[in-house]
């Protein structure tokens, strides 16, 4: 199996992985907005007749897809795949909103994770910044961001625009270790990308030390040691990431594909078996 196959398949479950976990956290956020007794003293004095809640309650005059709310329209557009509606809402929902307002950043990241073109000016400016105190949130957009980067094939970009702001999310003891963990993987999928795999197999193995149980970060490790030619060490974080979680079918892949490379028929035939079990 070639490199390229086995990094589409990658990429394509990051993005699907970010897409999900976008989608999670703005249905959170849209259940909060139903519940009043959900919102901060802060938001409920808005709702009281502030001009920020008046302005956030205003509605457009005309919608590409209709007239509606542009958080409504927005949603409808995405959920249904209009990504070219969902761009052209995007302006006004950020004018409506407000560029460091967290539903819009998520909205935008929804957007750039898959790769589509936008105005990523936000997104930069609040992972940054300190103004987003949600972990579950500022990864999100983190992640989107690095997406953005990785199906566009900019990495180098992303790197130079983003690597002292994730080295210092990585690094910050104010921050839980499964989202120092999750950051420095981020950081990883942009030095791979460069071909920095030494600098790619720091950030990944700093990951594992702060979250050791999650099986995907063993995945990444296997690719990049398979990247340097290390079959053996490939093989072995691989078969870890099994261990934990079996059966998903990106790892047999890159299990059964090292198993081919390294010569282990008895393993590799024993993969294709498990491959074709599930589907």
């Amino acid at each position: 199996m070639d490199w390229l196959p086995v990094m589409s398949v990658i990429g394509l479950t990051v993005a699907v992985l970010v897409l999900g976990w976008t989608v999670t956290v703005l249905a959170a956020r849209s259940k909060q907005e139903r519940d009043p007794g959900r919102r901060s003293r802060r938001e409920r004095l808005a709702q009281d007749g502030s001009a920020t809640a008046k302005e956030t309650d205003r509605l457009p005059s005309v919608h590409p897809i209709g007239f509606r709310h542009p958080r409504r329209a927005f949603r409808d557009a995405f959920i249904n795949g209009d990504t070219q509606s969902a761009v052209a809402i995007l302006p006004e929902l950020r004018q409506t909103l407000g560029p460091e307002n967290e539903e819009y950043l998520l909205s935008a990241g929804a957007l750039a994770a898959v790769g589509v073109r936008i105005d990523l000016q936000p997104l930069l400016n609040a992972i940054d910044s300190d103004g987003i105190s949600d972990e579950t949130v500022l990864r999100t957009i983190i992640e989107s961001v690095v997406q953005y980067y990785v199906a566009t094939d900019q990495e180098q970009e992303g790197l130079d625009r983003t690597k002292g702001v994730l080295e210092r999310h990585v690094h910050g003891a104010s921050r839980s270790k499964e989202f120092r963990a999750a950051i420095a993987n981020q950081l990883q999928m942009l030095y791979l990308g460069v071909e920095e795999t030494g600098n790619a197999l720091g950030a990944i193995n700093l990951a594992i030390e702060l979250s050791p149980e999650n099986p995907s970060y063993y995945f990444n490790l296997s690719t990049i040691y398979e990247k340097r030619v290390d079959l053996e060490k490939a093989v072995e974080a691989i078969e870890r990431c099994m261990e934990m979680a079996a059966d998903a079918p990106v790892h047999l892949i890159q299990a059964w594909d090292l198993y081919r490379k390294i010569g282990n028929e008895e393993k590799e035939k024993a993969m294709r078996n498990r491959l074709d079990a599930v589907g």
